[in-house]
């Protein structure tokens, strides 16, 4: 995916010039797209993008859903929840990109079909929808919301040794993660003592995110990044009525997220 980003920006900055008209801007967006549909299909986690093309004047995106990791129902409903952003996604994230994009008038058609049941529904923004996505931080922290919902799509989840996450939510600026922990395996009081020894369950968690590698992790890391966002995980028991929390704060994330994590190779 990061091979496809790279190509559509070095196609928009040799492409891109000053005091174009309309239907230029138009051919030189379709000539862009050609180019990065060349490698497609790419797979991204629940789904995959398959096709990119430019049809009068619609740019249709090809999207199919892993129906056995989230119901098409639900991955359509959330986008539709969520359009502006979307829209400021689809022009915030690459400068260049965007101007030529809403210079262009095309609309952006999301065509989405379920992998088993071959059901197809679609998403359509506006050119106007475009023109007028001008709050890209506001877009990645609806982006952000949007993952809370794929999240608790797939719950609960066993991360072994123990623990479990049975909920995700946005709180004071932070990513929650809340954690069952097994009293057998890694007991309440044992964490609180982890955490008023110092930082070492911090700094292990900051590894972990540095050594990211999964599509879905690079996108969210990416997320957290441009929302200035900090992460917090929040470990319960059934035997306890105390909770104990670790929080990375946005400033404790900065060194390990200023990268490019928004796709891969």
């Amino acid at each position: 995916m990061k091979r496809l980003i790279i190509l559509l920006v070095l196609s928009v900055c040799c492409l891109t010039s000053y005091g174009q008209t309309k239907e230029e801007a138009k051919a030189q967006m379709k000539i862009a797209i050609q180019m990065a549909d060349g490698y497609l299909p790419q797979s991204l986690g629940v789904m995959t993008l398959d096709k990119m093309s430019v049809q009068g004047n619609d740019l249709l995106t090809y999207i199919t859903i892993d129906e056995n990791q989230m119901s098409l129902d639900a991955y359509v409903s959330n986008l539709q929840a969520s359009k502006s952003s979307v829209t400021a996604l689809v022009v915030g994230e690459n400068e260049e990109l965007g101007k030529l994009l809403k210079l262009s008038g095309l609309n952006v058609v999301y065509v989405i079909r379920g992998k088993y049941s071959g059901r197809e529904e679609r998403l359509f923004i506006s050119s106007y929808d475009l023109m007028n996505a001008s709050d890209k931080e506001t877009g990645l922290n609806d982006m952000l919301v949007q993952m809370v919902f794929q999240t608790r799509e797939e719950l609960p989840q066993d991360w072994g040794d123990g623990l479990t996450l049975t909920n995700v939510y946005l709180e004071d600026g932070y990513f929650c993660y809340e954690v069952l922990t097994d009293e057998s395996v890694s007991s309440i009081q044992a964490l609180k003592e982890i955490k008023s020894a110092g930082t070492a369950m911090e700094e292990g968690m900051l590894q972990g995110f540095a050594s990211a590698s999964t599509p879905m992790e690079k996108i969210f890391l990416k997320y957290i990044h441009n929302s200035k966002a900090g992460i917090r995980y929040v470990f319960w028991s059934n035997d306890s009525a105390e909770r104990v929390s670790f929080s990375l704060t946005p400033e404790m994330l900065l060194p390990v997220l200023d990268g490019d994590y928004s796709f891969v190779e």
